[in-house]
C-alpha cells in the first residue's frame, strides 16, 4: 500500500485539476472529524482523506471551550448527549493515558445555592447512579474548597480536564502512523454533486480546484455543517434543526486562589447554558466562563460569523455578579480573555436539542448541534458514526 499521507499540506500538487478517489471522505477537522478519521482508518482496506478549510485543525469550537472532561450528568439518559459523554469520558481518558495527552481527573463540585436547587441536584445523583455522584454537606463543601459559597452540593469524581490542542494533535499523529489516510487543510469544500452511487466533492485549495469521488460522505464541518449540507441539497436542511450560533467569552482575573477542582453553579433551567462556572487548567490558572450571547441562526449571521470571536467587557457586571453568587473571590480585576461559538440547534418547543447524527441521504452521514460536551464525546460519536455505516 502507498503511503497516502501529507500533514498541513494541501493534496499534491499533480492531483490538481483531477479527480481523486477514496472510500470515505470526512469534511471537518475538528476534534470530532479527526477522531471519525481515526475510527474509520481502523479498516485497512478503506482509503480515508480528511478535508479542513483552515490552515490548522481545530481552530474554531475544539479549541475555544472549556477543556473539561465532562461525566454526562446533565442530560437526560435517552439522549445521545448523555450515551455519549459516558461512553466517551471512559474513552477519552484511555486515550489521554495511551499517548500521553496532558490531562487530570480533578473532579468537580456543583454548588446549590439553597434547598430548592439541592433537591434538583438530589435528582440528577439519583437519575446519575452509574455515575457514582457523591452529595456534599455545606461542610463537606468547604472542607474541600474554602472559597464556595453555597447551601449544599454534589461531587462529580469522574469530571477532568485536557488539554485540547494536545488530545487534537495526538490524533493527528495516530493518524500519521496509518497508511491508508490523507489529511488536508486549507481545502474548502464548495460543491457537492451525487451520482449514485457516489458524491463528487469540489475542493477549492490555495493553488487550484479538484474533485473528491467517495460513496461516503462525512459532514463534521461543525459551526460551517449547514452550510455544507446546502452546497449539496437546500431542500435537506427542511428536515435537520437550523444551527443556532450561541457566543461565549471566557475570563480571567483572581490568581493564587489555589483550587483543585472545578466549581459549577447550578445549570441554567432547559439547560440554556451551565453557567458561568470555574475551571482550571493543568497549570493551576483560574478562569470563568462561558457567558451566553445569542448571535442568532444560520441564515442571518453566517456570512459574519467570525467577526464574533471579538471579546469585550460590556457585559462583565453581569459575570462578576453569577461568579460572586457562589464564590467567594474578588473580581475586581476580571478581564474577558478569549471567546467560542456553539453550535446549538433550534428546537421548536424550546426543549434541550441533541446532537444530530444521521444518515440524511445514502452514504451521506451528517452532523450537527455538536456543541458541549462534544469534546469528551468525541471518541463515542467516531464509534456512533462508524457503526451507521
Amino acid at each position: 500500500m502507498n503511503r497516502f499521507l501529507y500533514l498541513h499540506k494541501p493534496i499534491l500538487r499533480h492531483y490538481q485539476s483531477f479527480k481523486v478517489q477514496c472510500d470515505q471522505l470526512v469534511i471537518g477537522g475538528g476534534v470530532v472529524g479527526l477522531a471519525i478519521a481515526n475510527e474509520l482508518a481502523k479498516n485497512e482496506k478503506h482509503q480515508v482523506i480528511l478535508v479542513e478549510k483552515n490552515s490548522l485543525y481545530g481552530e474554531e469550537t475544539s479549541s475555544r471551550n472549556s477543556e473539561v472532561i465532562h461525566a454526562g450528568l446533565y442530560h437526560n439518559t435517552d439522549m445521545l448527549k448523555s450515551e455519549l459523554c459516558q461512553k466517551g469520558n471512559r474513552l477519552l481518558y484511555e486515550h489521554c493515558m495511551r499517548f500521553d495527552v496532558p490531562h487530570r481527573n480533578c473532579g468537580k463540585i456543583i454548588v446549590a445555592r439553597d434547598e430548592e436547587q439541592m433537591e434538583e441536584l438530589n435528582h440528577m445523583v439519583t437519575d446519575h447512579l452509574n455515575l457514582k455522584l457523591k452529595v456534599l454537606s455545606n461542610e463537606k463543601m468547604q472542607a474541600m474548597e474554602p472559597l464556595i459559597k453555597g447551601y449544599a452540593g454534589v461531587f462529580s469524581p469522574t469530571t477532568g480536564i485536557v488539554d485540547s490542542h494536545e488530545l487534537m494533535q495526538s490524533m493527528v499523529f495516530s493518524l500519521d502512523e496509518k497508511e491508508n489516510v490523507l489529511l488536508s487543510t486549507d481545502h474548502k469544500v464548495i460543491r457537492i454533486e451525487y451520482h449514485p452511487p457516489n458524491y463528487y466533492v469540489f475542493i477549492e485549495t490555495k493553488e487550484d480546484t479538484l474533485c473528491i469521488e467517495t460513496p461516503i460522505l462525512i459532514n463534521s464541518s461543525g459551526l460551517h455543517s449547514e452550510h455544507v449540507l446546502k452546497l449539496f441539497q437546500e431542500e435537506l436542511i427542511e428536515n435537520v434543526p437550523e444551527l443556532l450560533y450561541v457566543k461565549g467569552q471566557y475570563y480571567i482575573g483572581p490568581t493564587n486562589l489555589n483550587i483543585s477542582h472545578l466549581i459549577y453553579p447550578m445549570p441554567q433551567k432547559n439547560l440554556k447554558g451551565l453557567g458561568t462556572h470555574l475551571t482550571i487548567d493543568l497549570s493551576g490558572n483560574v478562569k470563568f466562563g462561558p457567558d451566553v450571547h445569542h448571535i442568532g441562526t444560520f441564515s442571518d449571521h453566517y456570512s459574519n460569523l467570525n467577526s464574533y470571536y471579538h471579546v469585550s467587557n460590556h457585559l462583565i457586571d453581569q459575570v462578576k455578579d453569577s461568579i460572586e453568587s457562589f464564590l467567594n473571590v474578588s473580581t475586581e480585576k476580571l478581564q474577558a480573555n478569549y471567546a467560542g461559538i456553539r453550535p446549538k440547534l433550534v428546537h421548536p418547543d424550546g426543549k434541550v436539542s441533541d446532537f444530530f447524527i444521521k444518515e440524511v441521504y445514502p452514504g451521506f452521514v451528517h452532523l450537527t448541534g455538536i456543541e458541549s460536551p462534544g469534546l469528551t464525546s468525541s471518541l463515542a460519536i467516531a464509534e456512533f458514526v462508524k457503526n451507521l455505516l
